[in-house]
C-alpha cells in the first residue's frame, strides 16, 4: 500500500515511479496550487489526486487558472482541489472518463467547463463555499450517475441548470432554485429521491399549490433539512395562493429541521404543528410578517431548538388549543430565540399551565411588550434592546444562573430586576444612559461573573454592592467612559480571580485595595490612562498573569515587578515609551512566556531584548518562551527601507483572515462566549451558520451590528 500512495511538493523536479503510484497528494503554496509536476504526467496509473495547502494562512485572495492538462491521467477516479485559489478549471477536465469524485469546494472558480457535463461516471461534485461561482453548465443533466451536487453558500448562482430531475441517481441535492420556463420549475424534484439537506430558493416563482405539491417532497423519506424560502419582491406580494402554496410543500414526518423564510402568508397550514412530526427537533421561521397566529409548535415531542425572527403581528409563542394533541407545552424544547417581536405579549396563552419544561436558553431582541411566566427551568435569559417591562419580569425566573442584558435607554433598572434571583454571571452592556447599577446587586452573593460594558454614564462602582460578592471570580469593566474610580470596596473580593479593565479613558488609578485580592491570578488592563502601575500589585502574592496594554504614557516598568514571584505570563502591549526592562525581571523565576507586541511597542526595547546581542537580554534568558515578534524586522530595516509592497501584503493577508461570507451575521460577542462553552451539537449554530443568515436592508444591518444583535 506504502508503494501506492505517495506525496510530493508541486513545484518538485523529482522523479517518481511511474509503475506502482495511485495516489498523489500535491503539497503546494497557494501560488503553486495551479501547477502538477512535470513528473506527474509520466504516471498514467494515478486513481487519486489530492492537492494540499501547505501554509493556509498565507492566502493572497487572488485566484490563478488551473491551466493543468488532464489529458494523460485517464485513469484518474479523484481529483480533490479543496480550499486551493483555483479561478479556473482546465477544460481537459473533461476527458476523466472514468472519474468519480470531483471536489472543488471552498475554492475561488468563478465558472466550470462545458466539458465537465461529459463525465459520465461522475457520482459526487462537491462546490460548498465557491462564493464566486456564477452558474453552472447547461447541460448537466447529462451527469447520468451523480448522486451527490453540492453547492452550498454560493451565493451568485441565480438559476439552476434545465431539467435536472433527469438525474434519478440523485440523492443530494443542496440547493434548487426556482425558476419559471419549463425543465427550470419546481416539479424537476418530484421523481429525485434525495436526502439530507435541501433548500428551495425563490418560490414566489411557483405558478399554483398544484406545482407544488408536484414537488412531491411529503414522498421524500430521507430528507432531513428542508429550507423553504421566498425573496420578498413584487411576486411574493402578489402571490395571493402563498397559504395552499405552503400547504402542499408539506414533508415527510421524517424531517427533523425546517427553516421558511419570507413567507407573506397570514396562517401557517396545520401539518407544522401537527403531532405527527415527531422527529422533528429544529425550526426556524424568519421575516414571516403578514403572519397572525403560530403553528401549535408545543405538540411537537422532539422539538428542541425554536427560532422566531421579525413577526409583526404575532402576540403569543405557544397558542393552547383545547381538544388538540395531548402533547402540550413544548415538552423537549431547550433553547428558545425570539428576535424583533414587536407585539408579543407572552410566551403563552395559557400560562396557568405546565409549559417548557425542559427549557435551558432563551434569547430575546426587541420585544418591548414581553413579560415572562413564572417558569422554573431557564438557565440562561440573554436580552437586546429590551424595555422595562421586560426587565421587571426576568425575577419570575426563578433557577436563572446566567443573565445578559444588552441595550436598552433606561437610567436605572427596575428594582425588582433581580429579586429573588441566584444568578452565578451578570452581564450589563449598551446602556448609554445607565447611571447606577441594579440596586439589590448585592443581593446576589452566589455571583462568580461580573461584566459591565459600553455603560458610558456609569462613574464608579457601588461600595456596598461590591462589599456582599464574596463569590465573585471574574469582573470585567470594558468600554465605559466616564468610569473614573472603581471603589476600594474592591479589596473585599477576596475570592476574585480575574480582574479585567478595558478601554476607560478617565480611570487614572486604580485603588490601593487591590492589594488584599490574595486570590487574583489574572490582572488585563486594557487601553487605560494609567500613568503607572499600581504599586500595591507588589502585595498581591497569587498574581499569575499580566496584561498591560495602552499605556502610552508609561515611561518604565517599575523594579519591584520582580516582586511577582507567582507570574508566568507577562504581555506588554502598546506602551511605546518604555525603553528597557527592569533588573527586577531576573527574579521573575516562574514566568514562563513573554510577549512584547511587535507593531507598537519601542523599537529600543525590541532592540534591547534582541537574543543574546540585546542589553537587556541577560535579564530575560531564563524566561522560556519569549515573543518579540518584530526583531526579525529590525534587522532588515538596518540593511533596507521596508518595501511599500509589504505592507500591501499584510493588507491582503489581513483580509484574508477576516474574509467571511457577507450573508453570514455574527451574534453579540456575550452570546459567542457563552455558546462556546456548549456542547458542540447545542444552540444556534444552524440559525446563524448552516442557515445562511441573510442580508436586510443596511439601516437594519447597521443597527443589527451596533447592538450586537443575531440576524
Amino acid at each position: 500500500m506504502e508503494d501506492e500512495c505517495h506525496m510530493m511538493e508541486a513545484e518538485s523536479s523529482n522523479n517518481i515511479s511511474a509503475q506502482r503510484i495511485h495516489h498523489v497528494t500535491l503539497v503546494a503554496d497557494y501560488m503553486h496550487a495551479g501547477v502538477f509536476p512535470k513528473a506527474l504526467y509520466r504516471v498514467e496509473s494515478l486513481r487519486t489526486i489530492l492537492q494540499q495547502i501547505r501554509q493556509p494562512n498565507t492566502y493572497s485572495g487572488s485566484s490563478v487558472s488551473f491551466s493543468c492538462d488532464f489529458t494523460n491521467f485517464g485513469s484518474l477516479r479523484v481529483f480533490d482541489a479543496l480550499g486551493t485559489n483555483m479561478g479556473q478549471l482546465s477544460s481537459s477536465i473533461g476527458k476523466l472518463k472514468h472519474l468519480t469524485y470531483l471536489n472543488l469546494s471552498k475554492t475561488l472558480i468563478r465558472t466550470l467547463p462545458k466539458s465537465i457535463c461529459s463525465l459520465h461516471n461522475l457520482q459526487t461534485l462537491n462546490l460548498n463555499g465557491c462564493y464566486n461561482l456564477q452558474r453552472l453548465p447547461k447541460n448537466m443533466k447529462s451527469l447520468r450517475n451523480l448522486r451527490h451536487l453540492y453547492f452550498k453558500d454560493c451565493g451568485k448562482i441565480q438559476d439552476m441548470p434545465p431539467k435536472l430531475g433527469h438525474l434519478t441517481l440523485l440523492r443530494t441535492l443542496s440547493l434548487f432554485i426556482v425558476g419559471k420556463s419549463r425543465g427550470h420549475r419546481v416539479v424537476e424534484l418530484q421523481c429525485l429521491d434525495l436526502g439530507g439537506e435541501l433548500y428551495i430558493r425563490h418560490l414566489e416563482r411557483v405558478r399554483n399549490s398544484t406545482d407544488a405539491k408536484e414537488a412531491n417532497l411529503v414522498g421524500k423519506q430521507n430528507l432531513r433539512i428542508l429550507r423553504l424560502s421566498w425573496v420578498y419582491n413584487s411576486e411574493s406580494e402578489s402571490q395571493a395562493n402563498v397559504e395552499q402554496l405552503l400547504e402542499s410543500l408539506e414533508p415527510h414526518p421524517n424531517v427533523e429541521e425546517l427553516f421558511i423564510d419570507d413567507y407573506r402568508g397570514a396562517h401557517f397550514p396545520p401539518w407544522m404543528g401537527d403531532s405527527i412530526f415527531k422527529n422533528i427537533v429544529s425550526i426556524e421561521l424568519r421575516s414571516c410578517r403578514n403572519c397572525l397566529v403560530l403553528p401549535a409548535f408545543g405538540q411537537l415531542p422532539s422539538l428542541r431548538k425554536l427560532f422566531i425572527f421579525e413577526m409583526d403581528y404575532v402576540e403569543y409563542i405557544d397558542n393552547y388549543f383545547p381538544g388538540g394533541s395531548p402533547v402540550r407545552g413544548f415538552p423537549a424544547l431547550e433553547v428558545l430565540i425570539i428576535y424583533e417581536l414587536p407585539n408579543l405579549v407572552g410566551l403563552s396563552r395559557d400560562e396557568g399551565r405546565e409549559l417548557l419544561p425542559c427549557l435551558q436558553e432563551i434569547y430575546i431582541h426587541d420585544c418591548p411588550k414581553l413579560t415572562f411566566p413564572c417558569l422554573s427551568s431557564p438557565k440562561l435569559l440573554n436580552v437586546w434592546s429590551t424595555s422595562n417591562v421586560l426587565l421587571s419580569s426576568i425575577s419570575n425566573l426563578k433557577n436563572l444562573t446566567t443573565l445578559l442584558v444588552d441595550g436598552g435607554d433606561m437610567i436605572s433598572f427596575p428594582e425588582e430586576m433581580l429579586q429573588n434571583l441566584a444568578l452565578e454571571s451578570l452581564e450589563i452592556g449598551s446602556f448609554s444612559q445607565l447611571r447606577v447599577l441594579p440596586t439589590n446587586l448585592e443581593s446576589l452573593v452566589s455571583l462568580k461573573s461580573l461584566r459591565i460594558s459600553r455603560c458610558h454614564e456609569i462613574e464608579s462602582l457601588p461600595d456596598h454592592a461590591l462589599q456582599s460578592l464574596k463569590s465573585l471570580q471574574r469582573l470585567t469593566i470594558s468600554q465605559c467612559n466616564n468610569l473614573s474610580s472603581l471603589s476600594e470596596s474592591l479589596g473585599h473580593l477576596t475570592a476574585l480571580e480575574d480582574l479585567r479593565v478595558e478601554d476607560c479613558p478617565k480611570l487614572v488609578t486604580l485603588p490601593d485595595s487591590i492589594k488584599h485580592l490574595v486570590s487574583l491570578q489574572y490582572l488585563y488592563i486594557l487601553d487605560s490612562e494609567l500613568k503607572t502601575l499600581p504599586k500595591a500589585l507588589k502585595h498581591v502574592p497569587a498574581l499569575q498573569s499580566l496584561s498591560i496594554s495602552g499605556y502610552k504614557e508609561l515611561t518604565s516598568l517599575p523594579e519591584w515587578l520582580g516582586n511577582l514571584t507567582s507570574l508566568q505570563s507577562l504581555s506588554i502591549v502598546d506602551c511605546p515609551k518604555i525603553p528597557s526592562l527592569p533588573h527586577g525581571f531576573q527574579r521573575l523565576t516562574n514566568l514562563q512566556t513573554l510577549n512584547i507586541d511587535r507593531s507598537r511597542s519601542s523599537p529600543e526595547l525590541l532592540r534591547r531584548c534582541q537574543k543574546e546581542k540585546g542589553e537587556d537580554w541577560y535579564k530575560i534568558a531564563h524566561i522560556p518562551k519569549i515573543n518579540l515578534d518584530r526583531l526579525h524586522e529590525l534587522v532588515k530595516e538596518e540593511i533596507e527601507k521596508k518595501d511599500s509592497s509589504t505592507e500591501e501584503w499584510k493588507i491582503v493577508m489581513e483580509r484574508s483572515f477576516n474574509r467571511m461570507d457577507n450573508e453570514v451575521i455574527a451574534w453579540n460577542d456575550s452570546v459567542l462566549r457563552r455558546l462556546s462553552m456548549r456542547a458542540p451539537n447545542a444552540g444556534v449554530q444552524h440559525s446563524c451558520i448552516n442557515g445562511g443568515c441573510r442580508r436586510r436592508d443596511s439601516r437594519k444591518d447597521h443597527h443589527r451590528h451596533r447592538i450586537g444583535a443575531p440576524p
